[in-house]
């Protein structure tokens, strides 16, 4: 394409700046000696760098065969596009505000969206500079562009890249605290009990003549208390500790999940029989989940454990599910005591210490529910909690169906390959 000889004329060196003068078609038919044509300069031009002038209107007055393909657009549209109809929104009003600037300045550097003919975008760095139309003495911007769309896919790629080390490195700060807090949650619970069996083994010695066998009794039954509770503190952190480090193995298998609730409700028979509670299993013996069966005992013990602390005496505690696509909802529904907000908002938290008495004042580890969050996620599940204070608490889970689990586990497979 020749490039109108009203149109001004940057002289470039190899580096693509513009040195300087511009040549008018009057001017160029005095000076005889220069050794190049107009015409073998817009040739040289169209195989060298894209080029197009812009009037004050924002009417894009011509276009070199570079720049046409750059877009995408046949021979034939300059003096028909605007500036708005290349660029991207946000790159018109950049440049918009920024093009003021040429009123002072002898040029400027900017990097704009271009918007190609099938909307497709590209990254151009433009190098404005003002001259005058011979003709209609009109201001009007010659524009030169440099595609740096590799250069901004690279740069899109670091920031991102930035961003998730930073995000990443938040969230490790944040784990950080949590874990720190939970040990020191975690140093008290422990030095609860400790404090309780020295204290009675400080009396035994002490004083072991003067106490009555009821006396001996009483306390021997104190101690076992504080024994089995720091030996559940201890087993549920050990099995805590395996989930988070990842060595923990699991192994799925199709498995009725009513046959699961009983196993776990036949465990709990002397706790369930001691406040005399029932236990109401109503899942249909039909329907199969894909689990780890060590793990989701674990949970379901949890629960059901949990439900039958916070009920009180001849109360129910119900167990049912429901299957919804691929998965399987699952409700641990109790009618007891419930819970205020602030306690809901704390569950699930390592950095926080929930462990509240039950209706008959029975103590809890505080790592109950951890470890229950902890194992439905390993088994590719969610677990949350509804609850109003003096009504009761449903925990709810979300499992994979039996049905439809090799869909769910081929996706998990793909995102961590894509990892």
């Amino acid at each position: 394409m020749e490039l109108p000889l009203e149109v001004v004329m940057p002289i470039l060196s190899s580096c693509t700046f513009i040195l300087g003068a511009v040549l008018s078609k009057s001017k160029l038919r005095e000076q005889d000696k220069l050794p190049v044509s107009v015409e073998a300069c817009a040739k040289a031009l169209d195989t060298a760098m894209m080029v197009m002038t812009v009037n004050e209107s924002g009417k894009i007055t011509y276009m070199n065969k570079l720049m046409l393909n750059f877009l995408g657009y046949e021979k034939g549209k300059s003096g028909v596009l605007q500036i708005d109809d290349v660029l991207d929104a946000v790159s018109v009003n950049y440049f918009k505000q920024e093009v003021q600037l040429l009123k002072e300045e002898g040029a400027i550097n900017l990097e704009l969206c271009f918007r190609g003919s099938q909307q497709q975008n590209m990254w151009g760095m433009c190098t404005f500079t003002k001259s005058r139309n011979t003709q209609t003495n009109a201001l009007e911007y010659i524009v030169l562009v440099v595609d740096i769309s590799h250069r901004k896919k690279i740069e899109h790629v670091f920031r991102q890249q930035h961003c998730d080390l930073l995000s990443q490195k938040q969230e490790l700060l944040n784990s950080n605290k949590a874990k720190d807090k939970f040990l020191s949650i975690l140093a008290h619970d422990i030095k609860g009990p400790l404090n309780g069996l020295q204290g009675f083994t400080t009396l035994l010695v002490s004083y072991i003549e003067q106490l009555s066998k009821e006396d001996i009794h009483e306390m021997a039954y104190e101690l076992r208390g504080s024994l089995d509770n720091l030996y559940k503190l201890l087993e549920n952190l050990l099995e805590w500790s395996r989930a988070q480090n990842g060595r923990m193995e699991l192994h799925f298998e199709e498995v009725s999940l009513k046959v699961l609730v009983d196993q776990s409700k036949a465990l709990l028979i002397n706790l369930s029989e001691g406040k005399q509670i029932t236990i109401k299993n109503l899942i249909d013996e039909h329907l199969m989940v894909m689990v780890d069966v060590n793990a989701m005992a674990t949970v379901l013990r949890n629960l059901l454990s949990n439900a039958l602390k916070f009920s009180n005496r001849e109360e129910v505690v119900e167990v049912s599910a429901v299957e919804e696509q691929d998965t399987v909802l699952i409700a641990v529904k109790d009618y007891g005591i419930g819970m205020p907000s602030v306690i809901k908002d704390k569950l699930f938290r390592a950095d926080e210490k929930v462990s509240t008495p039950g209706t008959e004042q029975e103590r809890g580890t505080g790592l109950g529910l951890l470890l229950c969050k902890e194992f439905v996620e390993k088994n590719n599940g969610t677990i949350w909690v509804d609850s109003v204070e003096g009504e009761g608490t449903t925990f709810w889970l979300r499992l994979p169906s039996a049905r439809n689990s090799h869909k769910i586990f081929q996706q998990k497979h793909k995102k961590e390959t894509n990892l």
